[in-house]
């Protein structure tokens, strides 16, 4: 089934329909034979806005059926990390295969604690800076409510996805949707675990994913320096290049980070490969 609206082309799709394949690119096929679940998807959709608005509707929807929606930068990048990370852990090309590097992925997760990966990671740091050299004096920032990273430009990534992911807790979307695993970028087991850890505390649910990056809005967010402070810690553990660049020049500083979370209801992640 396809369906016109304007600028974009919104095509439902189970299990594959043949004649979207005139469409799509190579690596946003192979992102949808990973998920093997419902998606939606968008061409060269020219307002954001609306990927956004659909994303919201399917989110009132999930709650009430039974899956999280994602929205996907159905990429070169993004089939690339999938690939990647199904080779690291040996898993077979089936949807078997596919289930069991999930359900591996979740289960690996919970043994991992969070808190610890925080201190080691920051202190992993320590070496090359000193504390005061990455916390830096505090600023108030602007904060962030909006959600960026399905644009290019002014304009929607060309081929985005919004996938209605089988799975009833929102943090479990990074075992399911697999990127990172090298470099800074933790593997997916411990995304999911970070992602939880997050949930419970700030209720925030990704909502965005490409092969380098997480977008994540949440219910609570913080509303003190103090909080702000330890929040921005976390974050520089998870996603070092929010303060630091690939060549680890210093550009920016935690505690300048912890101004720009108080109040903010969008967090975003992106990792320089």
């Amino acid at each position: 089934m396809i369906v016109e609206e304007m600028s974009c082309f919104a095509i439902v799709l189970r299990c594959f329909e043949r004649e979207i394949g005139i469409f799509m690119t190579k690596y946003c096929k192979a992102v949808i034979n990973y998920l093997g679940c419902e998606v939606e998807y968008f061409r060269n959709e020219r307002d954001g806005d609306n990927i956004l608005d659909r994303y919201n509707k399917l989110a009132a929807d999930g709650r009430v059926s039974g899956f999280c929606p994602l929205i996907i930068v159905a990429d070169r990048d993004m089939s690339e990390a999938i690939d990647y990370n199904l080779n690291k852990f040996k898993s077979g090309r089936s949807a078997e295969g596919y289930a069991d590097f999930r359900k591996r992925m979740t289960e690996q997760s919970a043994a991992v604690d969070v808190a610890a990966f925080f201190e080691d990671t920051y202190r992993s740091f320590l070496g090359e800076y000193s504390e005061e050299d990455l916390m830096g004096e505090y600023a108030a920032g602007e904060k962030e409510d909006y959600l960026y990273l399905h644009m290019d430009g002014n304009r929607p990534c060309k081929e985005i996805l919004i996938a209605k992911i089988p799975v009833l807790n929102p943090w479990e979307l990074a075992a399911y949707v697999p990127m990172g695993g090298f470099d800074e970028c933790p593997a997916p087991d411990v995304q999911t675990a970070v992602f939880k850890y997050w949930y419970e505390r700030y209720g925030a649910v990704p909502c965005i994913v490409s092969g380098s990056a997480w977008e994540i809005k949440l219910r609570l967010p913080t509303k003190t320096r103090e909080n702000a402070e330890i929040l921005a810690k976390e974050h520089f553990a998870f996603c070092p290049s929010l303060v630091l660049d690939v060549k680890k020049k210093k550009y920016a500083k935690i505690k300048v980070l912890a101004g720009e979370l108080v109040d903010s209801t969008a967090w975003g992640f992106q990792w320089f490969f």
